[in-house]
C-alpha cells in the first residue's frame, strides 16, 4: 500500500512517498498481527520487528519544558558568518606532554599540530575577515543583508585564491563596496576609506578585481533617491515630508544643467542651503556646517547654489 506525506521544509512542500509491501500484514514467524509503533513495524505476539525504516513526522514526547529543550534538534539556521563549521578537532602543546602517551605518538601529535598550523591560514583569515566586516558594517548601520553578502564574496575570493599576494583589508574593502552598491545601500568609497586601513587607491583596486575575477555585472552609480534618505537624516530632517521637494529640484536641474562629473552630494548640499537660505525651511545652516557634514567643499556648494538660484529665476519667469 502506499502513503504520502507531506512535510513543510524551506517554504516548499516537499512529497514523500512511502512503500509498505503489502504481505507483510501478517507475522512471518508466528503468523501473529503486526502493529506500527513510531515507525517501527512489530509483531505484538512474539515482538519481532519486521521494518524500522518507515517515516515518521510525530512529534517527541516530552513532559515538561526542561525535557523539550532537551529534546530540540533545531535551531537557527548556519549563517554565511559562521566560521569553522567542519569538524576539525583541536589540541594544545600540552596535552602532547602528557604522561599516558608515549614518545612516539607523542611525536605523530606533534607533526599533525605542525601541520595543521600551517594548513589553516585560510580559515584564520575568513576568522578576522569576518569580524573587520561586523566592525565596518556597525559603524555604518549597514543591514545583516550586506554583511552576508560581503562575506559570501570573500569567501569567494578565498576559494579562487585571489587574495593570496594581495591586501586581505583591501578585499574586504572592496566587497564591501561591492555589496552596499548591489543593495542601494549610500556608502562612498571616501567612507570606506576612513574606516579602513587601506588606501583609497588600493580599495578601488581590489573592488574591480572582485568584479573582474568573480564575473560580477558593473553597477550603475548610485540614485540620488537612496542618498537624499541619508544626508537628510544626517539634519535630522524628516525625509517623508522634504524627500519629495529634493527629488523634484534634482529633476528641474538635470533638465537645466549638466550632471555628468558632478558629484550628487555638492548637488544636494547646494539644494538644501537654498531651502534653508531662501526657504528657511530647516533654520539657519551656515555654509561650513553644511559642508562638514556632507563632506563638500564650501567652494562647491557656493557653485551649485548660485545654479540653483539661477534655475529658481528661469522657473519664476517662465
Amino acid at each position: 500500500m502506499k502513503k504520502n506525506i507531506y512535510m513543510f521544509y524551506d517554504n516548499n512542500y516537499l512529497r514523500m512517498t512511502l512503500l509498505i509491501e503489502e504481505q507483510s500484514v501478517r507475522c512471518p514467524e508466528c503468523n501473529g498481527s503486526i502493529f506500527n509503533d513510531r515507525g517501527v513495524t512489530k509483531c505484538s505476539a512474539c515482538g519481532l520487528i519486521i521494518n524500522d525504516d518507515n517515516f515518521v513526522c510525530l512529534h517527541e514526547t516530552y513532559y515538561d519544558e526542561a525535557q523539550k529543550e532537551s529534546k530540540k534538534r533545531t535551531g537557527l539556521p548556519i549563517s554565511i558568518m559562521t566560521t569553522d563549521i567542519n569538524s576539525n578537532v583541536y589540541f594544545r602543546k600540552s596535552d602532547i606532554k602528557r604522561e599516558n602517551i608515549s614518545k612516539e605518538q607523542s611525536l605523530t601529535l606533534h607533526r599533525i599540530h605542525k601541520w595543521d598550523v600551517r594548513f589553516n591560514n585560510q580559515n584564520k583569515s575568513i576568522l578576522y575577515a569576518k569580524s573587520e566586516i561586523k566592525r565596518i558594517c556597525s559603524v555604518f548601520d549597514i543591514s545583516r543583508i550586506i554583511e552576508a553578502r560581503s562575506m559570501f564574496l570573500y569567501r569567494k575570493c578565498s576559494d579562487l585564491k585571489i587574495i593570496r599576494g594581495r591586501s586581505i583589508d583591501g578585499i574586504i574593502a572592496g566587497a564591501i563596496f561591492y555589496a552596499s552598491r548591489e543593495f542601494n545601500f549610500p556608502l562612498s568609497l571616501d567612507e570606506v576609506d576612513s574606516i579602513s586601513e587601506e588606501s583609497k587607491r588600493n580599495i578601488m583596486k581590489c573592488f574591480t578585481l572582485i568584479i573582474r575575477r568573480l564575473n560580477l555585472p558593473y553597477l550603475p552609480p548610485l540614485k540620488m533617491t537612496f542618498a537624499i534618505s541619508k544626508y537628510l537624516s544626517l539634519f535630522k530632517v524628516n525625509k517623508k515630508k522634504y524627500q519629495s521637494h529634493f527629488l523634484k529640484v534634482f529633476k528641474l536641474y538635470k533638465q537645466r544643467f549638466r550632471i555628468s562629473g558632478k558629484d550628487p552630494k555638492g548637488i544636494f548640499a547646494g539644494i538644501l542651503y537654498y531651502f534653508s537660505r531662501e526657504k528657511n525651511l530647516f533654520g539657519k545652516l551656515t555654509q561650513k556646517e553644511i559642508a562638514e557634514k556632507i563632506d563638500v567643499t564650501e567652494v562647491t556648494l557656493r557653485t551649485r547654489f548660485k545654479e540653483i538660484q539661477e534655475l529658481a529665476r528661469i522657473i519664476k519667469s517662465q
